[in-house]
């Protein structure tokens, strides 16, 4: 083949199959160890395993946001309100401080609308609708009088014995026997029952009441303290003006036995500054008022389950 250049001479060249210089052996791809090299670091993963390390690139993420499903919204826990159409009562429809606003404790009179004024936290799931405090107070009532009878053998038995001695005899029994009728309770359904049972009382002065109560409501509310709270209503009469008296304030908690949940609600308290780490609160179950068991009670036992000193270290 002949190729001008322009000139009066032609560069004759001839037909050569390039195949012999560029094929699969040829040094144009590099040494056998290069090209091993190469095609090691160029190996094209299996595509599954591509998409495992593209997941977050925006076109991966395109691709997932047109193929998959709508995810399903989660349900929200629907409001419950045991007190719901209860005059003295936080309504449903009511805020707080509206609830606050048309019924001071200070001024509200046990003859409108009763003894108590009540907030639920509307967030709690419904409680059980069945309780057995009659046959609690029965059964109850059986195992005091056993253990009136069986305190009365140990004074015998032990007469002549020092009191210490005596006393520690008693505690030890005693104990046991309240153990047996905490657990009576729960049985009944006594402590998680519609009938709330288990509470921290507090006795705020006349000048504390409103703010005292008002903090209660607005925590309990919010989910922050326990599952409701009661406040006395104002009986004339029986509340003297003087900053002396005091008016009982209610915070119920879910269970006795939960003492982590007693301890969290008793320490919301004292942060919210209605309870003082110097002076004590006490906690009660409605188990123990069932049996008449109060302060000065014949069977010696305490008419409180707990004190706030106890419950958060202090003697």
């Amino acid at each position: 083949m002949a190729i001008g250049n322009g000139n009066d001479t032609d560069i004759i060249m001839e037909d050569v199959d390039v195949a012999d210089y560029i094929s699969d052996d040829s040094s144009f791809y590099g040494t056998p160890s290069h090209r091993a090299s190469l095609e090691a670091t160029t190996t094209i993963p299996e595509p599954s395993q591509w998409w495992k390390t593209h997941e977050t690139s925006i076109p991966r993420l395109a691709a997932l946001a047109r193929t998959a499903e709508p995810p399903n919204p989660t349900p929200s826990t629907p409001l419950y309100n045991p007190y719901e159409s209860d005059r003295s009562a936080r309504q449903t429809s009511e805020t707080v401080d509206e609830f606050l606003g048309r019924l001071p404790p200070a001024t509200t009179q046990l003859a409108d609308v009763g003894p108590w004024l009540w907030i639920a936290n509307l967030h709690e799931p419904r409680r059980p609708l069945e309780d057995d405090v009659a046959g609690f107070k029965e059964a109850g009532g059986a195992v005091l009088e056993s253990w009136k009878e069986r305190r009365a053998e140990i004074e015998k038995t032990m007469r002549g014995k020092s009191q210490a001695a005596i006393s520690r005899a008693i505690t030890k029994e005693k104990k046991g026997v309240e153990e047996a009728l905490l657990k009576l309770a729960a049985e009944k359904g006594c402590t998680t029952g519609k009938n709330l049972s288990d509470q921290w009382m507090l006795f705020p002065t006349p000048s504390l009441l409103a703010s005292t109560w008002s903090h209660v409501a607005h925590a309990t509310a919010a989910s922050a303290l326990g599952v409701s709270g009661k406040v006395a209503t104002f009986e004339p009469g029986a509340d003297r003006a003087d900053d002396r008296a005091t008016r009982l304030v209610c915070v119920y908690t879910r269970d006795f036995r939960d003492v982590d949940d007693v301890r969290r609600v008793l320490r919301k308290l004292v942060e919210l500054e209605v309870v003082g780490t110097r002076w004590g609160v006490f906690y009660k179950t409605d188990a123990w008022t069932h049996l008449g068991i109060t302060s000065s009670n014949e069977y010696g036992f305490k008419a409180s389950m707990y004190s706030s000193k106890e419950i958060l270290g202090g003697k």
